[in-house]
């Protein structure tokens, strides 16, 4: 019996052997009978792995699987009815995550000390306007580009392989809280009411050919559930993403526990194995190499170039309304009857350019015809000497 670091006895698994590799578990004497009898026969090889799975499986503190019927047993579903009940209310509340800007954004400021935050806090849009207000949009640029700079350089190797390994973990236990649990019970239970917790199941043995899809997938998600002290930080991070506790750090912990169980005992792979006819399945752990820093800059800095680009077209804009509004008396000159905006719309929708000098020559038409025509004309003809055409 060993005691493990929660506290919590547990007990010593059969040790494995390891059916991944299983030349290297073959002892000498056999490999000579093997030779002598005609052995290295593949299909031979697989039988016997599979007989040693077999074994291996009944003699596992874990009854959730009859090799003989081969059949997956209620405790099987009863087991999994537990990660049910902790992770089934979750599911909504962290259905988005994989696509979550906002959840990438919180994991990356987390890791950062408070002047970085405030020094992020001058980047933001509207940090930028109040700024645009109080100095030439020249100099903010050159000041922005310098504090972007600055910013970035708070990110070194450390950090950010700190960052990253946060959201691995982050990205496997939304993994787990999205496997499909109730799917999978349903098959032991047809009349399990889907986040109906008070309900007690009324789980039956079942083909194992049903579960082996979910048993795989399971395997595959639990591989990335690594020993770690920064669940806890995982789970807060989580908590501010929803402003609610989405999992009570004592139920992650037992949790934990059990998928601690059947990683050591590995218990559901060698039912994999056994069920697919297949001992040589490995587990595919899902890939948590996303670099989240990486794209976290860029768009900063693009949101950043954006910020000031807006407020200059929007500052060139209101001086041009402003020019007008003294010049024409309207902040709006539309004289042209055919070379429009509106006129743009067939363009638009062909993807072609259009017109693209409306409001350039609307000025220059109300020009023509508010001054040309009138009062320039008036002081042409005051200064115009006229002759006549003599005969």
């Amino acid at each position: 019996m060993e005691i493990d670091e929660s506290g919590i006895p547990q007990e010593k698994e059969p040790q494995l052997p390891q059916v991944e590799e299983p030349a290297r578990q073959v002892s000498f004497f056999r490999k000579i009978f093997g030779f002598l009898l005609g052995a290295g026969d593949p299909e031979q090889e697989k039988k016997h792995l599979l007989h040693e799975i077999a074994k291996l499986l009944r003699k596992q503190r874990f009854k959730f699987y009859k090799t003989r019927s081969e059949t997956v047993e209620p405790a099987l579903a009863k087991y999994f009815y537990e990660f049910y009940r902790i992770m089934g209310p979750a599911q909504a509340l962290v259905k988005y995550a994989d696509y979550s800007g906002v959840l990438k954004q919180i994991i990356i400021e987390n890791t950062l000390p408070k002047e970085t935050l405030n020094a992020r806090e001058r980047l933001t849009e509207e940090a930028i306007r109040t700024r645009a207000e109080k100095m030439p949009l020249k100099e903010l640029a050159t000041q922005l580009k310098d504090e972007l700079v600055g910013f970035m350089s708070c990110f070194d190797i450390d950090r950010v392989r700190q960052i990253n390994h946060t959201y691995g973990l982050l990205t496997a236990l939304v993994d787990l809280i999205h496997f499909d649990y109730y799917f999978m019970l349903k098959k032991f239970d047809s009349s399990l009411p889907e986040g109906n917790f008070y309900y007690t199941p009324k789980f039956e043995a079942i083909n194992s050919e049903y579960v082996s899809e979910d048993l795989k997938e399971f395997v595959d998600i639990i591989s990335s559930i690594e020993e770690s002290e920064e669940w806890t930080k995982v789970l807060d991070i989580l908590k501010e993403y929803r402003n609610v506790d989405i999992i009570p750090l004592p139920s992650w912990k037992k949790i934990l526990v059990r998928i601690r169980e059947l990683k050591r005992s590995r218990v559901l792979l060698y039912m994999v194995q056994y069920i697919e006819k297949d001992p040589y399945h490995k587990v595919t752990p899902h890939d948590k190499s996303e670099k989240i820093v990486e794209s976290y800059l860029s768009k900063l800095k693009t949101q950043t170039e954006l910020s000031i680009q807006k407020i200059s077209k929007e500052k060139h804009t209101s001086k041009v309304d402003e020019l007008t509004q003294l010049i024409f008396g309207t902040a709006s000159v539309s004289r042209l009857k055919n070379y429009t905006e509106k006129a743009n719309v067939p363009f638009a929708k062909k993807m072609l350019g259009g017109f693209i000098f409306v409001q350039p020559l609307n000025y220059l038409k109300a020009f023509l015809l508010d001054y040309l025509k009138k009062d320039i004309r008036q002081i042409i003809d005051l200064f115009l000497i006229k002759g006549k055409w003599s005969s």
